[in-house]
């Protein structure tokens, strides 16, 4: 909170749920990383709160409107070790909106070394409710899809490589 970022939420809209934000909850899996001082050390905070920080310059970030259809190789949001984007914003109403999903890579390295499972996560943002929320009760692996019938989006995990995933966003236009 010293950063100005608030709570990121769970699928269900629940504060302190979402396991992918230290912003969110540093209980989970403290197992994995123990200081002997300070105990449970939190994950890495959510690609959103990243760039909100100004941590994620445009360069690492890939758009995709209405219309598009990309892959994208995702480099892991913690101890980056290529120049391959860190975040995917799926705009949910053109270019410039503030309301869009957010498509990140995560691997169980550096601080994020207590994440259950490396995997791809996805997020919701609104500007009426400054607080991201996990579009997913679980994670999206090699092979999985999420599909946001409404918004005709489909984001599917096509590979896994040394340092993040390949990743298809399919944001169909409307009829």
């Amino acid at each position: 909170h010293g950063f100005g970022l608030l709570h990121s939420l769970d699928p269900y809209g629940y504060e302190y749920g979402n396991e992918w934000d230290v912003m969110s909850s540093i209980w989970s899996n403290c197992e994995a990383s123990q200081h002997l001082i300070y105990g449970c050390l939190g994950q890495h905070t959510i690609a959103f709160h990243k760039e909100r920080l100004g941590w994620i310059p445009a360069q690492k970030q890939v758009e995709v409107s209405q219309g598009e259809h990309v892959n994208v190789t995702l480099e892991r949001l913690a101890a980056p070790d290529t120049e391959q984007p860190l975040m995917a914003k799926i705009l949910l109403g053109g270019h410039g909106t503030p309301t869009y999903f957010v498509v990140e890579a995560r691997s169980r390295v550096a601080y994020d070394v207590r994440l259950w499972e490396s995997a791809v996560v996805i997020h919701f943002t609104n500007p009426y409710f400054p607080q991201a929320q996990a579009m997913l009760n679980g994670t999206l692996g090699v092979g999985d899809s999420y599909h946001d019938i409404p918004g005709q989006i489909t984001v599917t995990v096509l590979s896994e490589t040394a340092t993040g995933y390949v990743v298809d966003i399919e944001y169909a236009a409307f009829s």
